[in-house]
Order: structure tokens, then C-alpha cells, then sequence
């Protein structure tokens, strides 16, 4: 849920949204296992999944994906902010 009022917006989404952007970097597209399954259907985005993760105040792991496109970086797992509890093997889109 996110709640927007007149100064501030929070939730357990925005909050999720921010410690997968404290991830990546720069030129790189993150995103949680559940955005990469409502784009399955999308044929423009192809992803690959990192690995899953445990995020500072986020009760349960995540499993996080990276888009993958020309002229964007596939972060590679040394590079990343925090390193994954496990790599999982899920398909990616495509």
C-alpha cells in the first residue's frame, strides 16, 4: 500500500521501492520478483534475476531482477550495495 498526503508519501511499497533502488547503480533498472511477473507479458522487458535478498526493514526476503537492454548495466553481484542470501535459478522474461 502507498499513502500520499500533502507533504509526504510512504508504505510498505515506497518503502521496498527504496531499498531496491539503495541496490543498484548507476545506468541500472532494478525491481522485485513481483513487478518482473506483472511485466512478464511484456515483450520490451527482458530481466534477469540477481538473486534474492534480505532489505533492512523489510519483514521477508526479496527477490530482486535487473532489466536487461542496450545501453543500461546488468549489475554484477560484486558490485552490488548487499550481497543476495542466495542465487535462484527462476526464468527470466524472455
Amino acid at each position: 500500500m502507498i499513502v500520499v498526503d500533502d507533504e509526504n508519501t510512504y508504505g510498505d511499497s515506497v518503502n521496498v521501492a527504496s531499498r531496491i533502488q539503495s541496490l543498484g547503480m548507476a545506468g541500472s533498472i532494478l525491481m522485485s520478483a513481483r513487478v518482473n511477473k506483472d511485466l512478464r507479458n511484456q515483450e520490451i522487458f527482458k530481466t534477469k534475476s540477481l538473486g534474492t535478498f534480505s532489505l533492512k526493514n523489510v519483514s521477508e526476503p526479496i527477490d530482486i531482477f535487473a532489466v536487461i537492454a542496450k545501453g543500461l548495466v546488468f549489475p554484477k553481484s560484486e558490485r552490488l550495495q548487499a550481497q543476495p542470501l542466495q542465487m535462484i535459478s527462476s526464468p527470466s522474461n524472455g
